[in-house]
């Protein structure tokens, strides 16, 4: 792991970790999850659990709400506890459809809190989670340049139908 690139990562808002994990595949953070927890008791907050979110808009012309559409959503909330009875909080809202995963993101969201062992390694997760993120925004970056619309053609040959 690049000192540097991990620092960028790890720099990021703590609201933007979860958002970062979620750019890997899910049995990824979990199982690395699961191995850096080991050393510690983990106390549910709030069970970890699963769902559907409506996704809420509003209409722009008479200001009417409607539901567009409907998004998983799974949250968990926990306490690590160490052996010297020193304790970490974490937790996680993400888009997923599994409990399990938003538990295993909480894991790491405490571990780098409070940067207890395992940090090193949950930060190597953030830091290609965020390489992922850079490598999708490039992508999109490129898309939009393609299809970029150069709307001064259509007013100088005369496209303008509001004049009729």
């Amino acid at each position: 792991m690049s000192i540097q690139t991990s620092r960028q990562a790890f720099n990021q808002p703590r609201g933007q970790w979860p958002r970062m994990l979620n750019a890997l595949p899910a049995a990824r953070v979990i199982a690395a999850a699961a191995q850096l927890v080991t050393p510690f008791r983990v106390e549910p907050l709030q069970l970890a659990e699963a769902g559907l979110a409506l996704l809420r808009m509003q209409e722009g012309c008479f200001g009417e709400h409607f539901n567009l559409c409907e998004i998983p959503v799974a949250e968990a909330a926990i306490e690590l506890m160490d052996t010297t009875g020193r304790r970490a909080k974490g937790g996680a809202r993400v888009m997923a459809s599994e409990a399990g995963y938003a538990h295993a993101v909480a894991v790491i969201d405490a571990l780098l809190a409070a940067r207890w062992p395992g940090w090193r390694e949950a930060a190597e997760l953030l830091e290609h989670g965020w390489h992922e993120l850079q490598r999708v925004e490039a992508a999109r970056s490129e898309i939009r340049q393609r299809t970029r619309v150069d709307f001064s053609v259509l007013s100088a040959a005369g496209g303008d139908d509001d004049d009729t």
